[in-house]
């Protein structure tokens, strides 16, 4: 296992106050509408992902997927957008998705209404950047299969890695707004996934300068 594989709370360090404090941000509807877990210890509750078109992303995290829709969000949130240094109308749509039957480890969409360019467009694996995010899945072979099928265009066939003890196999899979995905399968270690054989693992990958300080 690559050393920059490191288990980061939040996609950005500057994501940490969103995944922690977002579910108390005051917005336009009640509470309980859009409100986020807390996490357990050592893991997050939700990653953030900016995309320009939600709906295609909805389209592989959910239908694709099999990610619950926990809530959608359509319209600002002056909230949030002002926890993020925004302006009031600044967020325009979002979507919150977890595994079935998971309490944590989903995935918080938002579509900007002056989206940025992807911070991954042309980056190469050792650029300082969010590298991936894994995606725990039964059955690495068929998915490979049945995405290559439907159109998915991945970087290499599954690979069989072995690190510290664990065997895994795992295969790259680029996919909307620069986001790279992780399809990983451990063996003996059966995941929490969706009918569709697919779950968010508990785990973002980042490249850094220091991997010892950032552990620290």
């Amino acid at each position: 296992m690559s050393s920059s594989r490191t288990t980061l709370l939040c996609l950005l360090a500057g994501l940490l106050a969103a995944c922690a404090s977002v579910d108390t941000v005051a917005t336009s509807e009640p509470a309980e509408d859009f409100a986020m877990p807390q996490p357990a210890s050592r893991a997050y509750a939700y990653v953030v992902v900016s995309v320009a078109d939600i709906e295609q992303a909805i389209g592989m995290w959910a239908h694709r997927f099999g990610m619950q829709i926990v809530t959608r969000r359509t319209g600002t949130d002056p909230g949030l957008a002002k926890l993020w240094g925004l302006e009031p109308d600044g967020i325009v749509d979002q979507a919150l998705l977890l595994t079935p039957g998971a309490a944590e480890g989903g995935i918080h969409l938002v579509r900007f209404k002056l989206p940025g360019e992807a911070v991954r467009k042309d980056a190469a694996p050792s650029d300082l950047v969010p590298k991936s995010i894994d995606v725990a899945v039964r059955d690495i072979g068929a998915r490979y299969a049945e995405l290559t099928a439907a159109g998915f265009q991945f970087r290499s066939e599954p690979h069989r890695l072995e690190a510290k003890g664990l065997v895994f196999h795992e295969t790259h899979l680029p996919s909307h707004d620069g986001l790279n995905v992780v399809l990983l399968e451990i063996e003996g270690q059966p995941a929490l996934t969706s009918p569709e054989g697919y779950g968010v693992a508990p785990q973002i990958v980042a490249t850094t300068p220091d991997n010892i300080a950032e552990k620290v």
